[in-house]
């Protein structure tokens, strides 16, 4: 019996690394070269990616949405940490879509540069 546990022990503890480190590999991963971000601004770059992709009727528009609206630079920037954990860790977000590596780069600019309005 106890050799039974044992290894049922070490199958669940194979299987926990094993999904940890498929979590893992999925984390989205942008790095900006320097002085890249410099320009990225919420008015020229990030409002039409939210327009694009989050700010659209039943997800976050701004009266009639279950979420969170982010349909102005302050909802955007306040949500910031969040939309950060959303697109890059748990890539949950944009719900239906898929951004670009461009626009990925661009959100995580603003994201790590002061997100300047």
């Amino acid at each position: 019996m106890k050799k039974y546990f044992l290894l049922s022990a070490v199958i669940a503890s194979l299987v926990a690394v094993g999904c940890l480190k498929d979590q893992a590999a999925h984390v989205k991963t942008v790095v900006a070269q320097p002085g890249a971000c410099d320009t990225i601004t919420y008015a020229k770059h990030i409002q039409p990616l939210v327009d694009m992709y989050c700010a659209y009727s039943g997800c976050h528009s701004s009266n009639n949405s279950p979420r969170v609206p982010l349909t102005t630079y302050a909802e955007v920037s306040l949500q910031a940490a969040s939309i950060d954990n959303h697109v890059f860790t748990l890539q949950d977000m944009p719900l239906g879509g898929t951004m670009s590596a461009a626009e990925l780069q661009q959100l995580r600019c603003w994201l790590d540069n002061g997100k300047k309005q």
